[in-house]
């Protein structure tokens, strides 16, 4: 079949990774998705003249959702790994779907079994796998003119989770504050003083 259209714009997109070997499977995946709405990018999309690796990257840490076609293919091709694990890397929502049945290495299993998967090869009705594959979580943001989710790297994951550990140290500064009172205090008291203020303390509590 011809080349599927690739989306280009500006709004949040899927990103597809697949082996080029599997093109005859994929695209027509890719053709329908793009015929019902969805913004999908795939490597067809590369400008002339620029760096393959430096373009799939930034459309990676661009994208909002990554789908991955895995096969023995996929599992047999660096790059397609390297754009797994990018995407991992980068915090993308992932989905898989399973081309065919492969057992991943112990490695891959392991990153890999929380996310969602589909096994295309186990629906004998296409439109079912549609169906299952359009119902996927967070899929609809990237359809039509839905809103998607802020598109989020890894600077953004790191800078959150600065801010966050950040706020949780400061919320330990008045603890911090009163302990060091308590035991300033407890210098400058004299212990018997310092007895009887506990206690009347306790007391009046």
């Amino acid at each position: 079949m011809e080349r599927p259209i690739c989306y280009e714009g500006d709004q949040a997109y899927i990103f597809v990774s697949y082996a080029h070997r599997d093109s005859e499977r994929v695209w027509p995946i890719i053709d329908r998705m793009q015929r019902d709405g969805f913004r999908v990018w795939y490597d067809d999309g590369i400008d002339p003249g620029t760096e393959w690796d430096e373009n799939i990257a930034s459309h990676v840490a661009g994208c909002g959702y990554f789908i991955a076609f895995l096969s023995e293919n996929y599992l047999n091709s660096d790059n397609c790994k390297d754009e797994l694990n990018y995407s991992r890397d980068q915090g993308k929502p992932q989905l898989l779907i399973y081309m065919e049945d492969v057992q991943l290495p112990y490695g891959m299993a392991m990153r890999l079994g929380r996310n969602q998967a589909i096994f295309h090869n186990r629906y004998e009705n296409e439109e079912d796998f549609y169906d299952k594959l359009y119902d996927a979580q967070d899929i609809r943001y990237y359809n039509g003119t839905n809103q998607a989710p802020e598109v989020k790297t890894a600077e953004t994951l790191t800078s959150q989770t600065f801010r966050t550990a950040r706020g949780k140290k400061l919320a330990l500064w008045p603890i911090l504050v009163a302990v060091l009172l308590s035991y300033g205090a407890g210098l400058l008291i004299p212990r018997h003083r310092w007895g009887f203020w506990v206690s009347a303390a306790v007391n009046t509590a």
